[in-house]
Parts: C-alpha cells; sequence; structure tokens
C-alpha cells in the first residue's frame, strides 16, 4: 500500500513517461532528473525482471531452504484436540493404504492395485492384537504383547483390554482409538496389508519412524542418543 508521500511523487508514471520521451538515456542520467535510485528506476521500467534479480539476489533459488529458515513465517504448531475413533476405522486405513499425504494423482483404486493381499479383513487385522475381538467392539478382549505374542497385562497384574494395547515403538500402553494413536506398517510398506504388519504407536513415535525399518529406526537412534550424550548434557 503506498503512503501519501509516494502518492504524490508517482514514480511509476514519472519513470514511465520519462523512458518513453527519452528511450535511449542511461539510467544514471534518469536517476539524477527524476531525483530516485536507479533501483526504482529498474524496478517500474521492468517489474518482472527487477522481482527475478531481487529473488536472486536474496538466495531463495539457491538456498532454498536456508531462506525459509531465515525469512519464511511459521504457522504455529496446533494443539490439536485429542479425538477417538472406532477401531473399525483405523483398521481400514491399513487394509486400504490411506494415507494423509496421498502422492499426486495417486487414487483409491491406483492404490488397491499395489495392495500386496487381497481380501484382507479387518477383523484379521485386530484380532493380531486382540485375538477374538469382533469388529463391532461390543466386547472387550485382551490385548496381545506386540513383541513376545504373549497376553500383556499392566505393572499391576491386571489384562490390558481393547481398546487398549501396547504401542509396538515405545512399549507404552496406549489407546488405539485415539487421533495420538496411529496404525503402523512394521516394514514401513503401506502397500503390504497383511495382518502380521499390523500395529499400533504414537504418532510422534511414528513420524520418527517414517519409512524406516524397525532396525534402521533403532541405528539412528543410537546415533542421535551417542551425539546428545557427548555434546547435549
Amino acid at each position: 500500500m503506498q503512503n501519501n508521500i509516494s502518492k504524490e511523487r508517482n514514480l511509476k508514471k514519472q519513470i514511465t513517461e520519462y523512458f518513453l520521451s527519452n528511450p535511449h538515456n542511461s539510467y544514471n542520467q534518469a536517476a539524477k532528473e527524476i531525483k530516485c535510485s536507479k533501483s526504482m528506476l529498474s524496478y517500474y521500467k521492468d517489474p518482472i525482471e527487477a522481482r527475478r534479480q531481487i529473488l536472486a539476489r536474496s538466495g531463495k533459488v539457491e538456498f532454498p531452504y536456508i531462506w525459509r529458515f531465515c525469512f519464511e513465517k511459521k504457522k504455529a504448531y496446533a494443539n490439536k484436540k485429542e479425538t477417538f475413533t472406532s477401531l473399525n476405522k483405523k483398521g481400514r486405513t491399513f487394509i486400504y493404504a490411506c494415507s494423509k499425504s496421498n502422492k499426486k494423482g495417486e487414487t483409491y483404486m491406483s492404490k488397491k492395485e499395489k495392495l500386496l493381499h487381497k481380501n484382507v479383513t479387518i477383523k484379521e487385522c485386530l484380532n493380531k492384537i486382540w485375538p477374538g475381538l469382533e469388529v463391532n467392539e461390543k466386547i472387550s478382549c485382551q490385548s496381545i504383547h506386540p513383541w513376545t505374542k504373549q497376553l500383556d497385562y499392566h505393572d499391576d497384574g491386571t489384562p490390558i483390554m481393547s481398546p487398549w494395547t501396547r504401542s509396538a515403538l515405545t512399549g507404552e500402553v496406549i489407546n488405539a482409538k485415539s487421533s495420538k494413536t496411529e496404525v503402523d506398517h512394521k516394514d514401513s510398506n503401506r502397500f503390504n496389508n497383511h495382518p502380521t504388519n499390523f500395529s499400533f504407536t504414537e504418532r510422534f513415535a511414528n513420524a520418527m519412524k517414517s519409512d524406516l525399518s524397525y532396525e534402521q529406526l533403532y541405528k539412528n537412534c543410537k546415533l542421535i542418543i551417542k551425539n546428545y550424550e557427548r555434546h547435549g548434557k
């Protein structure tokens, strides 16, 4: 938005009219006569080229990540309210390779064609966590440990019952219905929808794992821990 002084000077009009009348004059001469900087002349005479040069000099093209760190305003992380959904819906995200960040051009049918296993049911997946659990969840069932495959218990000896289970990554007891809990493909291949590849973990842990295998995540975490113990404390 122009201020009053800028409106009174109306440099854009002055510069345009000047070069129409004096197309061969130099920028130095024009700047003296109009009483403005050469950068202003360049901007108003050819704004597209001026913006290109400004962008090039800013480092945004050559160093986009550094530029964004220095100049781009980041939105504050949203403190999302915890919500809850059915285990049935969580199971669908697994067997149909659902993803919040679908690749461009990716559709339900194109993802379905990539699935490694056909006719997998949600009940089969849920039963890998809670043996005997029905999709309607009318009867609660005891969870099994994601690693030992034995019936799992809280520290006080009481059974861990659905929708509660143990995180495959952190070992914490979590509510699988919570929006803070995500379905995790153990081998990180979201098209491997076999029930044995089905597990639950916290959102933050799943984000850390990303497309890594458990072994790769373990090795990366060891590197971070080693570096932090050496320099962070």
